[in-house]
C-alpha cells in the first residue's frame, strides 16, 4: 500500500487498507464481495442503502474504483461513474474466481489503461472467460480460458 503503483485489491488486502492508504496520487481497485464492501463501508464511514449506492460512494469516499463482485457485478469510480457489468453465469461464483478476476484487472493496468476501463474490461473479460469454460471449471480453468476471451474483442 505504500508504493507509488497502481494496485488491484482482492481478499484479505481489503481488510488492510485503511483512508491514509488511498490519499496517494496512485490508483487503486478494490474488488470486494458483498461482506468485503460492507467491511470498507465501515472503514471509510460510508453509509448507503444497497450494492451499488454502497459502491458508488464508496468510490467517491475513499478516490478508489470499486469493482463490486457479485450476482450482479459492477464498477463504480471516484467521479461518479458506473458501469454495470454482464450477466454472469451462475458457476461463475467458483472458489478462485475472484483471484483471477483481479489478475485480469491487473493485467489491464499493466498495458495501460485507466483504473476504471481497466475494471470494466476485466469484468467483461472474466465474464466472457467463464462463458468460454461451460458450467463445471476451476479458477485454473477459467484462467486459460482468459486468452480465449481476449481474441473475442479482436
Amino acid at each position: 500500500l505504500s508504493s507509488d503503483h497502481a494496485l488491484v485489491l482482492d481478499a484479505d488486502a481489503l481488510h488492510l487498507v485503511e483512508p491514509a492508504d488511498v490519499e496517494k496520487d496512485h490508483a487503486i481497485i478494490a474488488t470486494p464481495h458483498d461482506g468485503e464492501l460492507d467491511a470498507l463501508c465501515r472503514r471509510f464511514a460510508v453509509i448507503a442503502e444497497g450494492r451499488m449506492a454502497k459502491a458508488k460512494a464508496l468510490a467517491a469516499a475513499s478516490g478508489m474504483v470499486v469493482l463490486a463482485k457479485g450476482p450482479d457485478s459492477f464498477v463504480a469510480s471516484p467521479s461518479g461513474a458506473i458501469a454495470i457489468g454482464p450477466a454472469a453465469p451462475s458457476w461463475l461464483s467458483v472458489a478462485g474466481s475472484g483471484d483471477v478476476l483481479a489478475g485480469i484487472v491487473a493485467s489491464r493496468l499493466a498495458v495501460g489503461a485507466d483504473p476504471f476501463q481497466a475494471a470494466c474490461e476485466g469484468l467483461w473479460l472474466q465474464t466472457r472467460a467463464a462463458r468460454r469454460a461451460g458450467p463445471a471449471f476451476t479458477a485454473d480453468d477459467l484462467a486459460a480460458r482468459v486468452s480465449d476471451a481476449v481474441a473475442d474483442c479482436l
